[in-house]
């Protein structure tokens, strides 16, 4: 191996390497701080309570809802935390299913201490909801063909619910449950909050975070470790001086992973 550069060539590289690393995380937690922003948590899930089928070998299985046809009918969740230390009052919490899709029935709860409040929509959709459910139920009865306009509408409140949510303390939840048919069976919720200030991410649990975790030291760990094995091959003015640089790349790589590891949850939290 050459030596015309000794073992603190090396070393000058790691020290850049890091003073790039750590002024990148103090820029990271300035801007963190100054553009804050209060993490929501959503997460959903649903139960299938029955489906239509026409075959040949099972038979016709129909299901009637209100004494109407209906196709298959889910029940999907949704629960939302306030993972921050901040209240917010008179929030509107926005939900909607794809086309194709129709809310049938919802429920709201707000979940603190031991209380439970029960949430009602927000006034100016209730107030449109009412109206267009009597229009179309005017229509329905006179036998009148319903226009372009009113089945926009329909479209509109049948896919879409907006809550009203009082105050929602820091660290508390509120959990929601609506009753939807859909006609190709594969039904989802969209959430939103609209509120400057407040960012909605997916909630991950336990188990999904340490196999993130462990991809990101891992591969990232393996990259960092390959960037500066050339550099210590070339450079290094020794076998054992080799050996040892190659040791405390092995630490350097696992601890700048750890640390790209966070700095991308910094990134998420700040965007």
């Amino acid at each position: 191996m050459p030596d015309t550069i000794n073992t603190q060539a090396i070393l000058d590289i790691f020290k850049y390497v890091g003073t790039f690393i750590i002024g990148g995380i103090v820029f990271l937690i300035k801007e963190k701080y100054t553009n804050r922003k209060s993490i929501f948590t959503k997460r959903t899930w649903g139960q299938r309570l029955a489906y239509s089928l026409q075959s040949q070998d099972w038979g016709n299985i129909q299901i009637l809802y209100n004494g109407q046809t209906s196709n298959n009918l889910h029940i999907i969740s949704a629960e939302i935390i306030n993972t921050s230390h901040n209240d917010f009052a008179r929030l509107m919490f926005e939900f909607s299913v794809p086309v194709g899709c129709m809310i049938y029935r919802h429920q709201g709860q707000l979940l603190y201490d031991d209380l439970t409040k029960d949430l009602s929509l927000e006034k100016d959709f209730n107030d449109k909801f009412e109206d267009v459910r009597t229009r179309h139920l005017i229509a329905f009865e006179g036998k009148q063909p319903i226009n372009n306009s009113l089945q926009n509408e329909i479209n509109f409140v049948t896919r879409h619910r907006r809550f009203d949510i009082p105050l929602i303390k820091g660290k508390t939840k509120a959990i929601f449950h609506f009753l939807v048919e859909d006609f190709e069976d594969n039904p989802y919720l969209n959430i939103s909050i609209l509120e400057p200030g407040i960012k909605v991410i997916t909630y991950q649990d336990e188990t999904e975070r340490k196999e993130v975790k462990k991809k990101w030291t891992e591969y990232g760990g393996l990259i960092v470790f390959l960037v500066f094995v050339y550099p210590i091959y070339k450079y290094s003015n020794s076998v054992s001086s080799a050996i040892w640089l190659m040791i405390i790349n092995l630490f350097f790589a696992s601890f700048v992973s750890l640390g790209l590891y966070y700095f991308s949850l910094w990134v998420k939290k700040i965007l």
